[in-house]
């Protein structure tokens, strides 16, 4: 089986103090990749990486058999959670329709088929009701699933998520799991995340990141410990043997 991405030997850094050093990781159709690592460890900047924001300074990397940023209609992105102005006045059906806006284009339009679809993806995540209300105006977990809405709603082959609960709190934080395991079926997901605990009931694989990696199938991975080997502290997440 091809993968869908192909890291190869990836280096980078930023004004020559590295990142990420030596990368090799394939990811396949229908993965769900959990990213873990400490802060400052690398899991966003590979993102970026991926998503063709960044370029490495040595290595390869591909999607589809191509360059990260010539396949960007092929993947759907959930950035980290940032606070929007509440009296910014963009409504939640106008926020999931900027998934449907083409890079080139300055003042898009939008047909009924759009809007249909927008509807279609709010009714999956139960925010149907939500349509007209404000953005800023939303809880943690509406603004979340509002985000989702916008990445899939182009129907993408990947979807990108980093740390697409932090706002939000353990009930549902599960919720949008369960949903993210679902999509999982037609869609391949690399998921950035601290919440170890919870992403290892859903992913298939766990790759580690502290500046390299480690990539692990979720039944070699045990919660019964501290991973001190890639937090490099005592924190109670889960117990390996990449000794990052």
């Amino acid at each position: 089986m091809n993968p869908l991405i192909k890291i190869e030997d990836l280096t980078f850094g930023y004004d020559n103090a590295p990142i990420l050093e030596k990368i090799n990781l394939e990811i396949f159709e229908r993965d769900f990749v959990g990213i873990i690592g400490p802060n400052g460890g690398g899991k966003t900047t590979l993102l970026k990486i991926l998503l063709g924001f960044l370029k490495p300074d040595s290595g390869s990397v591909s999607i589809l058999g191509r360059s990260p940023d010539s396949v960007s209609k092929f993947i759907g992105y959930v950035p980290q959670y940032s606070e929007m102005d509440k009296q910014f006045p963009i409504k939640v059906k106008d926020v999931i329709l900027m998934g449907l806006c083409e890079s080139s284009s300055f003042s898009p339009r939008f047909s009924q088929k759009s809007y249909s679809k927008v509807y279609e993806v709010m009714e999956l995540l139960k925010i149907r009701d939500l349509a007209e209300k404000k953005f800023g105006e939303l809880s943690g977990g509406q603004k979340q699933r509002t985000l989702i809405c916008r990445a899939i709603v182009s129907n993408p082959k990947m979807l990108f998520l980093d740390e697409p609960t932090a706002s939000v709190d353990a009930a549902i934080e599960e919720d949008i799991y369960k949903i993210l395991s679902d999509f999982n079926s037609d869609i391949t997901i690399l998921l950035v995340s601290h919440d170890v605990g919870f992403i290892s009931n859903y992913v298939n694989r766990v790759a580690c990141i502290n500046r390299s990696l480690v990539i692990h199938p979720v039944n070699e991975i045990s919660s019964e410990h501290a991973l001190t080997h890639a937090y490099h502290e005592n924190t109670s997440v889960i117990h390996h043997k990449c000794g990052l």
